[in-house]
């Protein structure tokens, strides 16, 4: 059989699975190293994987406009005018397999549809999406904690291509691999220039350098903080924030916090909860709102030690970590780990930098707490600001304490 010279990954949102989906980049392209790759992705997903090494075409499909018309038969015409033409390019592109790692309809259909010939996915999938493939691959646990979702993911790849009768030709399957863009990549990207929440990756740099300078020529270790995230289970207490940030600076870090523009008051509360000086708080940075997805690959190039919960922003500085190839390359990341399973979606690469407070009832995997009061979300309550101090202390001390 001829090698397959054009492939397709559908992997729509969350953001954090788009991250921990690209080692399937790295792995067809140490079997194909010449094939066109493609990626299914969702709209508010596009800058996060623009300026990807090893990306061909992104092809954006807007899950959310689906989603709200879904059972409105009225504004279905709506629907199709944006549906038909991202098939039609799909169709024109002429993939010969198509890699879905998501396993819902909105991942599976598309490929179907475009009557991609290949179409790899899990069997046992929800909402039946595995009737629309062509190869069922193995079948997984969404709640095994035994093995990480990047190594399930690069698995994966490598058996797609085993079915197609792709070669192997090293000896051994390549270790799994992220790409992320370089600074210079970014700057290249026309609609990175476009997009008004993405700083230019060098002035971004600049003043994250000018944030960490200390005295005597000193560097001031930086700390990225990420509180936001989708789940409410997941989120840490604004207050432990609060006293975090203000114990990392008495520490003499420089730290520098991230969030998207709906995430402004989150990271305005617990600036407003840290007591900072005047001096110290200019050792402090709001990035809230001023970065996009993509331009915060070039922050976590900058930083030393990012702090989050199990979020985009976690498996993205993980992937800049991973990508570098160095033992120890910042940045070092401390996931703050409630209802989800270290295992299946920690750091990867850092496992033993995650944090859990050791609940009984974890992992749950659920949305929102189901405890009842006052037992509600004590996963994260649990996790004090001194534990997590403790390591970040462990991983990047400081050279001073001022």
């Amino acid at each position: 059989m001829t090698d397959p010279s054009r492939i397709l990954i559908s992997r729509l949102s969350a953001h954090g699975d788009v991250a921990l989906t690209l080692p399937v980049i790295a792995a067809i392209r140490a079997r194909l190293p010449n094939v066109t790759i493609g990626w299914l992705v969702d709209a508010s997903a596009v800058s996060l994987l623009q300026g990807i090494a090893g990306i061909d075409a992104l092809h954006v499909l807007d899950t959310r406009l689906l989603k709200r018309v879904a059972f409105k038969p009225l504004a279905w015409r709506n629907a199709l005018q944006h549906l038909n033409p991202v098939l039609a390019a799909l169709a024109e592109a002429r993939y010969d397999a198509a890699l879905d790692v998501q396993g819902l309809l909105k991942s599976a259909l598309p490929p179907y549809l475009a009557r991609i010939p290949r179409r790899f996915g899990f069997a046992g999938t929800r909402e039946c999406a595995d009737l629309f493939y062509t190869d069922a691959l193995p079948a997984i646990d969404l709640k095994d904690a035994s093995r990480h979702v990047a190594d399930i993911y690069d698995t994966a790849a490598h058996q797609m291509l085993d079915a197609l009768d792709v070669p192997t030709f090293e000896a051994a399957r390549p270790a799994v691999s992220f790409r992320v863009p370089k600074l210079r990549e970014l700057s290249e990207v026309p609609e990175f220039k476009a997009d008004a929440l993405a700083q230019a990756p060098e002035a971004l740099s600049l003043k994250l350098q000018a944030l960490r300078e200390g005295v005597n020529g000193c560097r001031r270790p930086l700390v990225i903080l990420a509180p936001a995230t989708r789940w409410a289970s997941k989120r840490w207490p604004q207050g432990y924030w609060a006293k975090l940030l203000e114990a990392l600076i008495a520490c003499g870090y420089a730290v520098a916090l991230i969030g998207g523009p709906e995430d402004a008051a989150l990271c305005q509360g617990v600036l407003q909860g840290a007591t900072l000086s005047p001096e110290a708080r200019a050792r402090v940075a709001d990035l809230c709102g001023q970065t996009n997805w993509q331009s915060l690959w070039a922050v976590f190039t900058e930083a030393d030690v990012l702090i989050g919960p199990d979020s985009a922003p976690l498996h993205m500085a993980a992937a800049v970590a991973q990508s570098r190839g160095l033992l120890g390359a910042a940045p070092k990341v401390i996931g703050l780990f409630g209802p989800t399973a270290i295992g299946r979606t920690g750091p990867y690469g850092q496992l033993e930098n995650a944090i859990t407070a050791g609940v009984a009832c974890q992992p749950c995997f659920k949305k929102r707490c189901p405890l009842p009061a006052p037992d509600t979300g004590q996963c994260m309550t649990a996790l004090t600001p001194e534990a997590v101090l403790t390591k970040v202390l462990a991983l990047s001390a400081p050279v001073y304490s001022i």
